[in-house]
């Protein structure tokens, strides 16, 4: 920002869970003010920023910013691409005030391990919104930021800077632009080669990445001895309170090789399979008697296979809650 003007903006991140059929239009009203961005996923969809179609949360977002005359940063590019279906969408928004407008820029870079793919949003209010050298733009910004640093903190001078993404890495650089060398030359739906190729080049990226991630992890403990301040412990700790587990709830049917089942039939099969193991009686020689007993118990309880009781369709909330 230049230093002409010093006005404070307002920038609110916001979320809508999908399950939300309507956006609160109250809330979001009192925040289109003057000198503000509004940006996040609100899981509204509409062709005025590069929607296939229209849903109902995204003809009442794009009514309200026309009523409050604010203007969508989004140039129609997608910005999720959902691995499973390979389909590609624009579900993050960032929506400025009239104001700020003519001196924003918008720009999707290259994502590494999530479905979003981020988004760099440059507010300069010398030059035209359209950064024409990035790499210097950035340079310099670097540079005034340390300069200023090193006149207003007493700790020295700045060392060992790193980038900051973790995607600025040269080797997760390569892996980035083999994998839109083959979005861009091959057509995913039609070539199942090309589908194996890139499903084999998301999977290094998360490697890498993770790899990048482990030892940024490890100098930062090299870095911390009996004469690290208890600030810095203590924001390192928040920030580990932050971490979201990597974890995903599935209801996939494990096979017993353990091995996600592919169809119905191999879903039906183990679920056969495991639920006759469990219903099987361990009973040992001392049970001999009560187990003939149950046995015969169980043989008398068996429903011929032409009883109409098992000829209704079962659903799948059913099944699950049985499971």
């Amino acid at each position: 920002m230049s230093r002409k003007h010093n006005n404070n903006i307002n920038i609110f991140n916001l979320y809508n869970p999908p399950n939300n059929h309507k956006l609160d239009l109250g809330a979001l009203e009192v925040l289109f003010t003057n000198a503000t961005v509004l940006l996040g996923d609100l899981n509204a969809k509409h062709t005025a920023w590069g929607c296939a179609l229209a849903n109902n949360r995204g003809q009442d977002l794009e009514n309200l910013s026309n009523d409050k005359a604010f203007l969508f940063l989004n140039n129609g590019t997608h910005i999720y691409r959902s691995h499973s279906y390979n389909t590609t969408d624009a579900l993050d928004l960032t929506i400025s005030s009239p104001d700020l407008f003519p001196y924003c820029s918008w720009k999707v870079v290259d994502y590494v391990g999530s479905d979003h793919y981020p988004i760099l949003i440059e507010l300069d209010y010398e030059k035209n919104p359209i950064t024409e050298n990035l790499e210097n733009e950035w340079f310099v910004f670097k540079h005034s930021i340390f300069t200023a640093a090193e006149c207003a903190v007493p700790r020295g001078k700045h060392k060992n800077t790193r980038p900051a993404f973790t995607n600025d890495s040269q080797d997760l650089q390569k892996l980035l632009a083999k994998r839109e060398h083959l979005l861009q030359s091959h057509n995913l739906n039609d070539n199942t080669d090309a589908r194996i190729e890139l499903n084999k080049i998301n999977a290094e990226i998360k490697r890498k990445y993770c790899s990048i991630k482990q030892s940024n992890w490890q100098d930062l403990r090299k870095s911390l001895d009996y004469k690290t301040p208890n600030t810095r412990l203590w924001r390192i700790a928040k920030k580990l309170y932050k971490i979201q587990p990597q974890v995903e709830n599935t209801n996939s049917i494990i096979g017993i090789n353990g091995t996600p089942t592919v169809n119905d039939k191999e879903a039906a099969d183990a679920l056969g399979n495991y639920y006759s193991e469990e219903s099987k009686l361990a009973l040992g020689r001392e049970n001999k008697k009560t187990g003939r007993a149950a046995r015969k118990l169980i043989r008398s309880c068996r429903v011929p296979a032409s009883n109409e009781l098992f000829n209704d369709p079962i659903t799948s909330s059913e099944l699950l809650y049985a499971i």
